[in-house]
């Protein structure tokens, strides 16, 4: 993802509000992304992926947990853009 000052800003913003509720945060450099598979396990080979641009109309917070065996995700905040 190219760098964007709005999402950088958010990004900020919700740092200091974590961190001021007493949230402990990794120490590594933001970096957004999206996630397209995790534990993945194949015999294929990778291939590359064409760089695509994609509008956002919405951000969650998602909190991430095992139940059971299973990754579940939970949106906990969502933000709508402002038109």
């Amino acid at each position: 993802m190219r760098e964007n000052k709005p999402l950088l800003a958010l990004h900020g913003d919700l740092t200091d509000k974590l961190i001021a509720s007493g949230f402990s945060l990794e120490k590594r450099k933001y970096c957004p992304h999206v996630t397209l598979g995790r534990e993945i396990r194949t015999d294929t080979m990778p291939r590359m992926i064409e760089p695509f641009g994609e509008p956002v109309s919405n951000i969650d917070l998602m909190k991430s947990e095992r139940i059971g065996k299973k990754l579940t995700y939970t949106s906990i905040y969502s933000k709508g853009a402002e038109v």
